[in-house]
């Protein structure tokens, strides 16, 4: 499934012409950015973005940037959006996420990773979300998860790592996380090899669910 959804998405921006989204770009499909509270990017071929294409785009709340041909982005790409409160990445080529990918998103509740290729996330990549209260990655290549993963994330209520290669979760990657209360962990190998394992991941914190 996820090779032939690739297969797509290289498709649709190749057959075309991909584009690096600046702020001329950006002007050009939203006169007056500035004044938007809500930006929809979906399928308009992007396979990169220039670190001062949001500046100062303070009132946005909602940025989409889904099915387009993202393979990494560039450091503080999001800093200026303080007031953002959901970033929707579903379906890129994105493989990796470093420690200042999502600098400055403190007021972020939703990020939608689904149907990428991340294998691998710097431990310090959620460490300004901290009012994040729904993270999606499903559907992408994550084989662990270390024990400082989701520090930061105190405020999220629902985590879903289903369909990744999962094989290893430190026993101490959900500790602390008092508000979580639903984690998805279907279609990974440690839920199959390890049930009961997985299944005490979150025994500190008594409204915490979590699905294999």
């Amino acid at each position: 499934m996820k090779i032939i959804y690739a297969i797509i998405f290289a498709f649709n921006c190749y057959s075309l012409e991909c584009v690096r989204l600046n702020r001329t770009l950006l002007e050009q499909w939203y006169p007056n950015p500035i004044n938007y509270t809500s930006i929809d990017l979906t399928k308009r071929n992007i396979n990169s973005i220039d670190s001062k294409t949001f500046v100062d785009l303070t009132n946005l709340k909602s940025l989409m940037l889904s099915t387009n041909a993202l393979t990494s982005l560039e450091s503080n790409t999001f800093i200026d959006l303080k007031n953002l409160n959901y970033l929707i990445l579903f379906g890129n080529y994105l493989s990796y996420i470093t420690s200042s990918t999502f600098k400055g998103l403190i007021s972020l509740k939703e990020l939608s990773l689904p149907y990428n290729m991340l294998n691998e996330i710097d431990p310090n990549a959620f460490d300004d979300l901290v009012n994040l209260e729904q993270l999606e990655i499903a559907n992408n290549g994550l084989l662990e998860i270390g024990q400082f993963f989701f520090k930061s994330l105190k405020s999220l209520i629902l985590l879903d790592l289903g369909n990744n290669q999962i094989n290893k979760i430190d026993r101490l990657a959900l500790v602390g996380l008092n508000n979580l209360e639903y984690v998805y962990l279907p279609n990974n190998p440690i839920s199959s090899l390890q049930p009961s394992y997985v299944k005490q991941l979150c025994e500190t914190n008594l409204k915490c669910k979590i699905f294999i």
